[in-house]
Formats: structure tokens, sequence, C-alpha cells
């Protein structure tokens, strides 16, 4: 008879063996995913050394760590991201002008979301420069955000 046979693994295992063995992964969304900071940091990595083909990326309502952003920013500059979803992530300035860079880099990003996080008045500047210099970008969803308030 014939017996199939399961693995078990971990979150990180299956995360690794995701990625790796798409080499083509084109649409990757965790919006909303109860997943510790540790793992968010492990799929980053991954995405960052395997995914060249990522043209979608949503990472909403997800926190992020300061380091994370660096690693998103160095993603967004290898691949030919077409939108990025960042709403709802309790994002402030400082980390948004990191993915900023990234965007600015690569100049394929058609599609920004970052509603609804903690970005102030500063923020508007680094947007009013991507619109200027990102060709392709032609929607940016802003609402929600404080841009009322001065930087923390």
């Amino acid at each position: 008879s014939s017996r199939r046979r399961h693995t078990r693994c971990s979150g990180v295992s299956w995360a690794r063996r995701c990625v790796q063995e798409t080499e083509t992964l084109e649409y990757f969304d965790i919006y909303g995913s109860n997943i510790t900071k540790g793992f968010l940091y492990v799929i980053l990595k991954l995405l960052e050394k395997f995914s060249f083909e990522l043209k979608s990326f949503d990472i909403g309502k997800i926190e992020i760590l300061d380091q994370d952003y660096e690693i998103i920013q160095n993603i967004i500059a290898n691949v030919n991201l077409r939108r990025l979803f960042i709403a709802k992530a309790k994002m402030k300035t400082k980390q948004f002008c990191i993915i900023g860079v990234g965007v600015a880099q690569k100049q394929s990003l058609e599609f920004l979301d970052i509603s609804e996080n903690h970005l102030c008045k500063l923020a508007v500047q680094t947007i009013a420069t991507l619109l200027r210099y990102v060709q392709p970008l032609r929607y940016i969803d802003i609402h929600g955000n404080e841009f009322d308030k001065q930087a923390e």
C-alpha cells in the first residue's frame, strides 16, 4: 500500500520552503496576520533573498520594527514591485522615508497605500518628491494620517 509522508515543520521552515520554491512569486499578502515580529523579520529576509518577481506586497495592519523597514526598502529596490500596501501599520514618518528611498531607487511602483498610519507633516515632502520623480506612480492612498501634526 502506498502511504503519504507528512512532514511537520515550524512556521519558519514553512515560510522558507514557500519562498525558496516559488521563484516566480508575484503576490505576497500577509495583511493583518497574527505573526510575531521575529517571524516577520524571517519572512522579509527570505523575500529579500529569493523573490525577484514580486509585483504586489501587502504587509498592512502588522506592527513593523525599524530594522524591518530597511529590509522592505531593499526588497522594493531589488524587484519591479508595482503595488505596495502598508496601511494601518503604525508607521511613522521616519519609517516612511526609509520606504521612499527604495521606491525612488527602483522607479516601478504604481500603487502605494500608506493610509491610517502615523505620518505627520514632514511626510508630505516625501510624498511630493515621489509623485514628482517616480513616473509610474499613479495612486497613493494617504487618508487617516496625521498631516496636521509636527514630528514627534
